[in-house]
């Protein structure tokens, strides 16, 4: 590390800051990516049909207060995605 430094090799670190509706969509975004999936507290009640819709088209699974994409969700992801993400 100090190596690194002395030759100038490190980076400086940069922070971000994002407010709760950019996190939120965050955490959507990347938690439909994995396996676990997102918590449903992440999700505006109004939004339930169109995950239990999914769910009956074998695209999602709804377990422990969480939702999970199936092999088959992965394929129209970011359609769900999309219409996942918070209103404005």
């Amino acid at each position: 590390e100090q190596f690194c430094r002395l030759k100038g090799l490190v980076s400086p670190v940069i922070e971000e800051h994002v407010d709760a509706a950019a996190r939120r969509s965050e955490e959507i975004f990347l938690g439909l990516r994995m396996k676990e999936g997102i918590s449903l507290s992440l999700i505006d009640s109004e939004k339930m049909p169109f995950l239990q819709r999914l769910c009956k088209e074998g695209l999602g699974v709804l377990t422990d207060q969480r939702f999970s994409l199936t092999a088959e969700g992965f394929l129209v992801s970011d359609g769900v995605m999309s219409a996942l993400m918070p209103d404005k």
